[in-house]
């Protein structure tokens, strides 16, 4: 203790610990498809579906690519053998691509050129692709998660599962729609009738 004293610390660690990490866990599987999905703020992002692999306790079937960019610079394609990990032990992503296992019949993924959801234009900011329709169905299920969620209103309940729902069957068509569903008496009746 008193070795501990002496050496002190810096504004953020002690100086006489040190933390390890143990390496990620590894697993291989097989690209089924590449597709996209459109995010809260309209990005347009690459998903790499997997054959179902076990990785680190957890049943691994997709993961995010990114952007559009970094798909193509690692040249992950459908069909493609490739090693995934857990980053963080949470999230799962592509960590190599075995070109030297590919076969003639595996596919290259281009960009979408309209938005996966709405059918609407995209533009490209940099690497990324946006949706630029304001009445975009995933666009909109994404922000109302977001409101909804422990960083913002932190409203129970109403978590992706509810608000797909709730969408689905036209009873929220914007942000605003979430406010008024406690003013309504008929609510429960029409989600009840709907859902």
């Amino acid at each position: 203790m008193a070795l501990q004293q002496q050496l002190g610390r810096t504004s953020r660690t002690p100086r006489w610990a040190l933390a390890y990490k143990f390496a990620p866990r590894l697993a291989t599987t097989r690209v089924l498809a590449i597709g996209a999905q459109v995010g809260r703020t309209g990005a347009v992002t690459p998903v790499a579906q997997f054959e179902p692999t076990e990785l680190a306790g957890v049943t691994v079937r997709n993961a995010s690519l990114h952007n559009w960019g970094l798909l193509a610079e690692r040249d992950v394609r459908v069909g493609d053998e490739v090693e995934i990990q857990r980053a963080g032990d949470v999230i799962p992503e592509v960590v190599r691509v075995f070109t030297d296992r590919r076969t003639a019949d595996s596919l290259a993924t281009s960009p979408p050129t309209h938005c996966p959801s709405c059918g609407g234009e995209l533009h490209l900011d940099g690497k990324f692709l946006y949706c630029s329709a304001l009445d975009c169905r995933d666009q909109l299920v994404g922000r109302i998660v977001h409101l909804a969620g422990r960083r913002a209103f932190d409203i129970e309940g109403l978590g992706p599962k509810q608000v797909e729902q709730l969408v689905a069957a036209g009873l929220v068509t914007s942000i605003e729609d979430v406010f008024a569903l406690g003013d309504r008496g008929e609510f429960s009746d029409r989600v009840s009738g709907k859902l």
